[in-house]
């Protein structure tokens, strides 16, 4: 596991919109630069871009803004959308991704609306904490068949269950790290279980007795 430090500040963002629906109105969606470099420029602009955010992915999320149910629905095509999200995730740690509580998406996000000549913050987050590059534990590893065993007796941490199936076949098995949005005192390693249905859970990788609080 490698030591967190609780050095940056939280920062979270919320623009009122549904009282002022008219921000939807007349919008367009740029390219995926475009779009990611706008909420680049709006994350250095509040000194809110941490390095190792700057060296990690970014995903765009598209949704539709429902004025009158006041809701936003996660759409497939840029030409469906009104608003865009765009998330940022840690880099890769020794090769193995990095995921959020949120997973698919990601706590450190930018929510957006565009027009011809200028864009909107909607939301803005980043929950974020430094990682020591020199404090490093080693500990047992538990085996993928032990983790899905413990997923099976229903011993996981369920991350995203929408449709809140209670039997779901599950797709694949990776090996990553959780990079949680409060303050522990390590990122641990997990087993991340993807289902059906946008399913996904994790069960922690270290042996529970060596778990630490």
């Amino acid at each position: 596991m490698i030591t967190n430090l609780p050095r940056m500040p939280h920062f979270y963002y919320d623009y009122q919109f549904a009282t002022n629906a008219a921000v939807f109105d007349e919008t367009i969606v740029p390219p995926p630069k475009e779009i990611e470099n706008k909420a680049i420029e709006f994350l250095k602009s509040i000194n809110r871009y941490p390095k190792e955010l700057s060296r990690g992915k970014t995903n765009l999320v598209y949704f539709y803004y429902q004025k009158d149910l006041n809701i936003f629905s996660a759409v497939k095509e840029p030409n469906q959308a009104n608003v865009v999200e765009v998330d940022f995730f840690r880099e890769d740690i020794d090769g193995y991704p990095a995921i959020s509580p949120k997973f698919p998406n990601s706590h450190n996000f930018v929510l957006m609306v565009f027009y011809s000549d200028s864009y909107r913050i909607l939301r803005a987050s980043i929950k974020f904490f430094e990682k020591s590059e020199g404090e490093v534990g080693i500990y047992p590893i538990k085996s993928g068949n032990l983790a899905w065993e413990e997923l099976n007796k229903g011993e996981g941490v369920v991350l995203s269950n929408p449709k809140n199936k209670t039997k779901v076949v599950i797709k694949e098995m990776v090996f990553a790290y959780l990079d949680p949005d409060f303050y522990q005192s390590y990122l641990q390693p997990v087993y991340l279980f993807i289902g059906e249905e946008n399913f996904a859970a994790y069960v922690p990788a270290v042996l529970d007795e060596y778990l630490v609080d």
